[in-house]
């Protein structure tokens, strides 16, 4: 989605919104373009950076959530908070409540946040849970507590 600008993705909504009714059909995707996209003049990518330029219904993955529970998804043995990460009690607040108000990633509304924290780029949450703790880590409770910031769960074995 970070390849396209604020200014279509809004276009799209709104066209979505009146053939389909507001509200009826949302747009979420990866807010990252791994590279500059040829955009008009005074475009704004449609990225984490730009999220208060989209529409409220327009939602985006969001990896500050990811890397503050699991760790960061490029270094094996980073933990985050469900893996003993310190100083990442902030982080998880923000988490909480969708980073609604927080300076690094600002949505408008909790609506546009996807959390995630189970797998999405690289290492999965169980990698980094049998790579960060110790062998007696009690690596399925943490991976059962992390879903709790997701409202994902894992089952019962």
């Amino acid at each position: 989605m970070g390849l396209l600008d604020t200014d279509l993705m809004n276009r799209i909504q709104r066209t979505l919104d009146e053939k389909f009714g507001e509200g009826e059909k949302l747009i979420y995707g990866e807010p990252w373009s791994a590279r500059e996209s040829n955009m008009e003049p005074g475009s704004y990518p449609a990225n984490k950076a730009n999220i208060r330029r989209l529409d409220s219904r327009i939602g985006v993955f969001c990896d500050c959530t990811r890397d503050a529970v699991k760790g960061h998804v490029f270094y094996r043995k980073e933990p985050g908070f469900v893996n003993g990460g310190e100083g990442l009690e902030e982080d998880i607040l923000h988490a909480v409540t969708a980073w609604c108000g927080s300076e690094e990633f600002s949505p408008k509304a909790p609506s546009q946040v996807i959390t995630y924290v189970s797998a999405h780029d690289n290492l999965t949450l169980w990698d980094k849970l049998v790579d960060t703790l110790a062998p007696e880590g009690d690596t399925i409770r943490r991976a059962r507590n992390s879903g709790g910031f997701t409202g994902w769960r894992l089952p019962s074995i």
